[in-house]
């Protein structure tokens, strides 16, 4: 027989489990009026001695038994020995939650945290508080009933003595109120992830509370994030913040510590969205209403309130300036002046040359071949990562990606990639004589090997897309010429942005590499998209779907991680501005297939 004492609940619960827990329930109910039943000394002997006869199933039925009080210490001490405390998880939030004396906020904060539990540590908990609230109503004598509050809070819940109180009346609170908590529509959902639960979807409301969770026991680093992220599915800036507000006052209903805490917590996060969404919410005047009205309501606030009112004042001032893209804030991006190698002084000597003739005849000319794949890749990498880090993540979300006039920055790095590959193909055109090709055909392999060395994925895809144009693809007289080192080379790049299995080689490498990369954003926004249609924004009963805000979101930190400046690449402004304006001379598909055939005119069958 599976024992019942002494063993972790499973997902199913046990019929004999439940056999002997109602069996307990209905004996103790009709023992109720003697108010010993759950407060006499019971010896371990025959505590002992039940609990073998139940193992056994020597006994099944309590109704002969003449002492409710060994049934009772038997009951208490089943849950005692639970692995884990059928409210061990919740613990420390639910004695939080005494401190709370706004009734309706602490429904809220404990009907959201019994869905924290396991489902299998629900039922049971629902039993035996139902079972605890007839026995309640069967007795007048309320210091009975707190001693057997006192009793179950120790066996139920993970308790220090300077806590045991405070234990007892969170209890007392689920007794007391278990019809009217068991009544409400659950309005949260959870998932384990790593041991913690996290949101999986909830009503607006519940959604916003979690924001300044005050129980310190939901540990989701990214919540916060997630849903200033991306809010604005479900609801518009001034409706979150009208909620801010709303917790706000209720926070300064609450006793002293509580006020402090709440407020100050309520204060910083709204403030921490704001930072968040600075450049959005400056121009949105409903939202600059909405919180003009909020700050002239408290115009004297606590000391420590201050610093919270005096930001959200900024937000008024005409001459704020907006968060600049990181591109625009200077040269930060640009590596130190280091001691330079010799071959690095010669390479400087060889572009102020250059400069000066460019000077002389007023144009910008530099020999991308004499300077070598290196160095160019290196100012290509620069280029592409002030026009990576220009893109604010609003751009990723809604689909606003697929819109030039709602993601501008995002366009500018899309046509650049399309820059570097129409410049590959032009170049390799561009040359006569075939010796020249197969030399300019092997310059922007290497260029791309070294992007993908410098982590400018992005670059290599673009220059790879280059090299497979079909006016360069079917050269094969260049193509066979090249050596078989370079042709290697060629064929790492082939394999690293292969098509199939959605693109599994590249995020594959991506995924281990721990450097600095510049990603190929293709791959996100089919991420993005398929996000976005495959899940909805409310699940069937209406709750907010956060797993779809969270899936979102975590694409959006992977972009955010890589938006970073660039500390070791020395940059030239005359080979930037150079690769700068390759499109002045870039010719279209047309003209480069016009031009491959006179290169390498088709041969007949015959031939």
């Amino acid at each position: 027989l599976e024992s019942i004492f002494g063993v972790a609940l499973a997902e199913d619960t046990s019929d004999r489990l439940m056999d002997y827990l109602n069996k307990s329930i209905e004996y103790l109910l009709n023992n109720s009026s003697d108010e010993r039943v759950f407060n006499s000394d019971v010896s371990e002997v025959k505590v002992k001695t039940l609990i073998e006869l139940i193992e056994n199933t020597l006994i099944t039925d309590f109704s002969q038994c003449k002492e409710p009080s060994v049934i009772a210490s038997v009951f208490l001490y089943y849950f005692s020995k639970l692995p884990t405390l059928l409210l061990s998880k919740i613990s420390p939030q639910l004695i939080h939650s005494t401190d709370i004396n706004h009734e309706e906020y602490r429904f809220n904060v404990v009907h959201s945290l019994l869905f924290m539990l396991p489902k299998q540590n629900r039922n049971i908990l629902k039993i035996v508080l139902q079972f605890l609230k007839k026995y309640s109503d069967s007795t007048t004598n309320e210091q009975v009933m707190d001693q057997i509050y006192n009793k179950f809070s120790r066996v139920f819940m993970d308790a220090t003595v300077a806590t045991y109180d405070q234990a007892s009346k969170a209890f007392k609170f689920l007794v007391l109120n278990i019809e009217q908590l068991e009544s409400r529509p659950q309005d949260i959902q959870y998932m384990v992830k790593d041991g913690e639960s996290i949101v999986k979807a909830a009503s607006f409301d519940r959604l916003v509370e979690k924001l300044f969770d005050l129980s310190y026991g939901f540990k989701d680093a990214d919540y916060n994030y997630t849903i200033f992220h991306t809010y604005d599915y479900y609801t518009t800036s001034v409706g979150l913040l009208d909620k801010f507000i709303y917790y706000y006052r209720i926070s300064l209903t609450l006793t002293p510590k509580l006020q402090m805490e709440m407020s100050i917590t309520t204060l910083s996060v709204a403030m921490f969205w704001m930072k968040i969404q600075q450049n959005q919410l400056i121009t949105d005047l409903a939202f600059l209403q909405k919180l003009k009205s909020f700050i002239d309501q408290f115009p004297q606030v606590p000391p420590s309130h201050n610093t919270y009112f005096s930001y959200f004042q900024t937000l008024f001032k005409p001459n704020i300036e907006p968060l600049k893209p990181l591109y625009e804030r200077g040269n930060s991006f640009v590596g130190p002046n280091l001691q330079q190698s010799s071959a690095g002084k010669k390479k400087n000597h060889l572009i102020e040359k250059m400069m000066s003739k460019n000077k002389e005849n007023g144009n910008i000319d530099i020999d991308i071949y004499t300077l070598g794949a290196t160095i160019i890749a290196q100012q290509i990498t620069l280029i592409d990562n002030e026009m990576l880090m220009a893109i604010p993540p609003t751009q990723f979300l809604h689909g606003h990606f697929t819109k030039l006039h709602l993601s501008p920055q995002y366009h500018d790095m899309v046509c650049k990639f399309n820059e570097w590959a129409r410049w590959t193909s032009a170049e390799i055109l561009s040359k006569e004589k075939l010796v020249d090709r197969v030399a300019c055909l092997s310059f922007f392999i290497d260029l791309g090997k070294n992007c993908v060395e410098m982590g400018n994925y992005s670059a290599a895809n673009a220059i790879l897309c280059g090299l497979n144009n079909s006016a360069v693809s079917r050269l094969k007289l260049t193509w066979e010429k090249i050596t078989n080192k370079v042709n290697q080379d060629y064929d790492r790049l082939e394999s690293l942005f292969d098509l199939s299995m959605n693109y599994k080689n590249y995020r594959e490498e991506i995924k281990t590499t721990k450097a600095k990369i510049i990603p190929y954003l293709g791959v996100f926004t089919k991420d993005l998209i398929a996000i976005e249609e495959g899940n909805d924004t409310f699940t069937s009963n209406k709750l907010i779907n956060t797993e779809k805000f969270r899936l979102l979101y975590g694409t959006i930190k992977r972009i955010q991680s890589y938006q970073q400046p660039l500390f070791n690449i020395k940059a030239s402004e005359p080979i930037k501005l150079y690769l700068r304006n390759i499109s002045q001379n870039l010719l279209d598909e047309k003209e480069l297939h016009s031009i491959s055939l006179r290169l390498e005119p088709r041969q007949s069958i015959s031939n």
